[in-house]
């Protein structure tokens, strides 16, 4: 048998590393939808993250 408080902490584990995961994701995406195109001498990052 599996005890709770393991159960319980892969459980929150899991959850502390998806949260912050989803918030760069959605930040990368942003960017890349967002982002007016640079002028030719500017360096050129994906989406305009610099």
């Amino acid at each position: 048998m599996v005890r709770k408080k393991n159960v319980l902490n892969t459980m929150a584990s899991v959850v502390a590393i998806a949260a912050p995961v989803s918030l760069l994701w959605f930040a990368a995406g942003y960017s890349l939808a967002f982002t007016p195109e640079h002028p030719p001498e500017a360096p050129r990052y994906v989406g305009g993250i610099r």
